[in-house]
This record gives C-alpha cells, sequence and structure tokens, in this order.
C-alpha cells in the first residue's frame, strides 16, 4: 500500500483525493505539486521488527521505517 507524507503527516495515497474534495486531478496524480512524497517500501529486515516512522534517507527520498519490537 502506498504511502504519502508531508510536514510529517504520514497517509495512504488511497485518502489522498479526500484530503482535496473539491479538486480534480490528473492521472497519474503528481503528489509533489502539492507537497506530498512519496515513502518507498522496505523489506522488513527480520521477526523481531515493526513497522516505524518513515525516514528521510540520505538519497533525498522517504523510506519505510523499521524498529525492533
Amino acid at each position: 500500500m502506498t504511502q504519502l507524507i508531508k510536514n510529517g503527516t504520514v497517509i495512504d495515497a488511497a485518502n489522498f483525493q479526500s484530503l482535496y474534495p473539491d479538486t480534480a486531478f490528473a492521472k497519474p496524480i503528481n503528489y509533489a505539486e502539492m507537497g506530498w512524497s512519496v515513502v518507498f517500501e522496505t523489506p522488513c529486515p527480520g521477526e523481531n521488527y515493526t513497522v516505524s516512522n518513515p525516514v528521510l534517507t540520505h538519497k533525498g527520498h522517504y523510506e519505510q521505517g523499521w524498529k525492533l519490537k
């Protein structure tokens, strides 16, 4: 499931349009035009981890974060 982040707020891409009910979007939606960044999914590093907040990487994009349980 694709997630988006803006100013520390994380949402599912499926809920994006509900934030802007009076806006018509082109397909595909350019989230960056609205100030949102896509959070890239990363594999779970092991069974003792749980999902945490996205992390801004040195590559300049957000990736799914993980923390020990």
